[in-house]
């Protein structure tokens, strides 16, 4: 039944995503007002979809050499999955992988400062494992964390988070979970909001 369930979820996700593909152009971004300024409001649960790139969001993992590669979406599982079974996107939520950090991404559309917002959580807090890092950067190289915390394995009240930056068109914004020790019982949920001032 539940398997039934998320394949049909994942269905569902998918014709809303050929249907907005119809009304917005080939990668649903046509959202610029006027004087190319974006007004949309991009947020990673509302926005997911089995479309790499829709609406500016990708689904990615790194590998233990630093590497980013993008994950590859299962229809039946209604995910997206990285190198191994532990390593994958879903609708709000991620999860490491042996030795991988999963990665959300998001892709500025236009110049400008961008304000985010959002919440994360371990999910569920458990005695077992060891928590993860999660941390948030402009750019694959950039080193300065936007926002960084270690969430502890047993914190059942949401990270919040809130801050600017500035970004020029294609810059990547990387939403990241690495397993700290291990990746033990680390499905970790967020919700996550961008928008242009």
């Amino acid at each position: 039944m539940k398997k039934r369930f998320i394949k049909t979820a994942a269905l569902a996700c998918a014709a809303v995503t050929a249907i907005a593909l119809c009304a917005c152009g080939k990668d649903g971004n046509d959202n610029e007002g006027a004087n190319g300024v974006d007004t949309r409001v991009y947020n990673n649960v509302q926005d997911f979809s089995s479309l790499q790139g829709w609406n500016g969001w990708y689904y990615l993992y790194r590998d233990s050499m630093g590497e980013i590669y993008k994950m590859t979406f299962d229809l039946d599982g209604g995910r997206w999955n990285g190198r191994d079974f532990y390593c994958y996107n879903a609708v709000g939520e991620q999860h490491p992988g042996n030795n991988t950090e999963t990665i959300i991404g998001w892709k500025a559309s236009v110049n400008g400062t961008v304000k985010v917002s959002g919440n994360v959580v371990r999910n569920p807090a458990d005695w077992s494992g060891d928590g993860v890092f999660y941390y948030v950067t402009l750019n694959e190289n950039d080193e300065d964390y936007l926002y960084s915390t270690l969430i502890d394995p047993l914190e059942r009240t949401p990270y919040e988070f809130a801050f600017e930056a500035e970004v020029k068109a294609g810059d990547m914004i990387y939403f990241c979970i690495n397993l700290n020790a291990n990746n033990s019982f680390d499905s970790t949920c967020s919700n996550i909001t961008i928008e242009y001032k």
